[in-house]
Formats: structure tokens, C-alpha cells, sequence
């Protein structure tokens, strides 16, 4: 057993263990983050968190394998692979930079003892001369950055394609559905400057167009029911709980329509701001909906003070854009 660690270095083991701790406790932070959200809104922040995160999790996964690979089978080129994935794993996501900084110097002073305990241990053996280990850390890296910068690649694609769907989307005013839920519209004008506060109701159907005039998506909001039910592992301090049901319309737009409780502002008849509440009863939950289809969702919101009507702002959040959409309403609490 002290001849198996004599002839290993130390530094690598100790590596390979604090970035698998690290790893452990990354991966638990931000996926049971994700198991854990109550809300429309906690959900779609946590699953943003964990994409960009992701790459790092992954690349500092591959230093881990790598560093455990080095050490078992004395290997300075596993070592080198470590180091690098460790680096372009910890650029992938700056904030975290610091947390594997110990695993990039404990990689580099484990290549450099490595090799001196190789010289002294394996004269015999074939041991890779620094012009074969060069060649090899340049082809891992090369391959490193090719699928770091096809990740990158692909994620902007993504966020352009869905910013160019809804960037220029501005708000209208259409009226009530029908029973087939087809909209008809005897005002339909985009809102400008002097009808921003233009106040919808129940059952008024808002839609959503293009800069070109082109109907793009609708909202309803059909109800807001107060409810008794209570959730007892829930400490916020609420007046009131209601139940707010509400319809999206997928009219033309090529990327899926979702709309959630996130994309709502409610305040109560005192100005309190109004938060989600983790209601018990079923919902109907918000989907994606494709060009064509429509979705019906129940939201859960708590009251400050008690309220006879609420306030609600619709905001239509568009990432990497100032081009929002909002609607106003007031709605009666029942």
C-alpha cells in the first residue's frame, strides 16, 4: 500500500476528490432546485440557472474522471486533460470560477510531481516524452473548445430564434370570445403612448400583433376565485388566496406560446404587491402551446390586505429585449 502511493502523486488524489464533493454539491444545489419550485416563476428561473450552469457541471465532471484516471494508472496526459477541462469548465461559468481553482493548481503541481516520480519509479517503463504529451494536450484542447464553442453556438441560435418570434409583438385590444372561443374584434388598434392604461376586464380578450399589424397571440383572463385552501407549510402572512384562470391563444407565432404566473404583476386595493401561493387543490398547469392550439392554466396569488379586486399587470417577458408587451386589467374577486 506505501509503494501504490509512493509511486502516485498525492496532489492528484486530492484533486480528484475535492472536485468530486464539489461536483456532488452542485449538481444537488440546482437540480433539486428544480424539484423544489412551487411556482411558474421559480421554476422557469431555476431551469434558466441550471442551463447556463449546466456545460460547467459537465466539463468539471470530465475533470474529475480524468483526475482519477491520472491517478490510477500514473498517467501525466490524464492529468493535462484534468487541468484543461478543469480551466474551460470554469470559464464556461466565471461566477464559480473560484470553486475549482484548487482542482486547476492541485492538477498542475500533479503533472509536474507525476513525472518526477515516473523518472524515479519506471525507468523501465514506457513513459511519454513531453513532445507526445504536447500533441496530446493540444488535441484535447482543440477538441474541448470545438464542443465548447458548439454549445455556445447552439444556445445563442436558440435565444435568437425565440427572440425574433416575439421581439416586436405589441399589445391591442380585441373583444370578448365567442362559444367557440373564436375572437372577433370591433376595436383592434396597437397600443400607443396615449392607451397604455387602457384597464381589460374579465372576459376581454387582449391580442397580441406583430409591427406589421399581423395577430400574433390573445389572453383571457376568465375568472379569479377566492379559495379557503391553505398550505400549512407555508409561512407567508396572506389575507386572502384566489385562484386566477386564465386562457392563451397561439394565433401565428412559430415558437411555442407559454404563459405563467411569472408574466403577471398583482397588486391588492392597497398597492401591496401580491405573491404566488402553493395552493394544494388541482390546477390546470401552463403548457407550450404551438401556432393553432390554446391553453387554459390556474395560478394561485395571496393578498396582502383583504381586497374586493385586484390589479394585474401582464408583462410579457422577451430576454435580451426592451420590447415587452403589457396589458392592464382589473378584476373583481369572487
Amino acid at each position: 500500500m506505501i509503494k501504490f502511493f509512493a509511486e502516485r502523486s498525492k496532489a492528484l488524489l486530492i484533486s480528484a476528490f475535492i472536485g468530486l464533493f464539489y461536483l456532488i454539491y452542485i449538481i444537488v444545489y440546482f437540480y433539486s432546485g428544480i424539484v423544489a419550485s412551487t411556482s411558474g416563476a421559480e421554476l422557469l428561473g431555476t431551469s434558466f440557472a441550471t442551463a447556463l450552469v449546466t456545460p460547467h457541471i459537465l466539463f468539471t465532471g470530465v475533470g474529475v474522471i480524468f483526475n482519477f484516471v491520472a491517478f490510477a494508472l500514473k498517467k501525466r496526459w490524464a492529468a493535462i486533460v484534468a487541468l484543461v477541462t478543469y480551466f474551460v469548465g470554469a470559464i464556461m461559468f466565471l461566477l464559480y470560477f473560484i470553486f475549482i481553482l484548487p482542482c486547476i493548481i492541485l492538477s498542475g503541481v500533479g503533472i509536474a510531481t507525476q513525472a518526477k516520480i515516473n523518472k524515479k519509479y519506471l525507468e523501465n517503463s514506457v513513459v511519454l516524452d513531453f513532445k507526445k504529451e504536447a500533441v496530446l494536450l493540444s488535441i484535447s484542447t482543440l477538441i474541448i473548445l470545438l464542443f465548447g464553442t458548439v454549445y455556445i453556438v447552439a444556445a445563442n441560435s436558440s435565444v435568437n430564434k425565440k427572440e425574433n418570434g416575439s421581439s416586436n409583438a405589441t399589445s391591442a385590444l380585441g373583444t370578448s370570445n365567442n362559444s367557440n372561443d373564436t375572437a372577433t374584434s370591433s376595436e383592434n388598434y396597437l397600443i400607443s403612448d396615449n392607451n397604455k392604461e387602457k384597464v381589460y376586464t374579465l372576459g376581454e380578450t387582449v391580442t397580441f400583433k406583430d409591427k406589421n399589424g399581423k395577430d400574433m397571440y390573445q389572453l383571457t383572463i376568465n375568472s379569479a376565485k377566492l379559495t379557503d385552501d391553505r398550505n400549512q407549510f407555508c409561512d407567508k402572512n396572506v389575507a386572502q388566496v384566489f385562484i386566477l384562470d386564465y386562457t392563451y391563444k397561439n394565433l401565428s407565432m412559430k415558437d411555442d406560446l407559454y404563459i405563467s404566473d411569472y408574466d403577471f404583476k398583482v397588486s391588492d386595493e392597497e398597492g401591496n404587491m401580491c405573491d404566488t401561493y402553493p395552493v394544494s387543490i388541482d390546477r390546470n398547469y401552463p403548457k407550450n402551446t404551438p401556432s393553432g392550439s390554446k391553453c387554459t392554466a390556474q395560478s394561485a396569488f395571496a393578498t396582502v390586505a383583504k381586497s374586493n379586486k385586484v390589479t394585474i399587470i401582464f408583462e410579457k417577458h422577451i430576454y435580451f429585449s426592451s420590447n415587452n408587451e403589457k396589458a392592464k386589467f382589473e378584476i373583481e374577486l369572487n
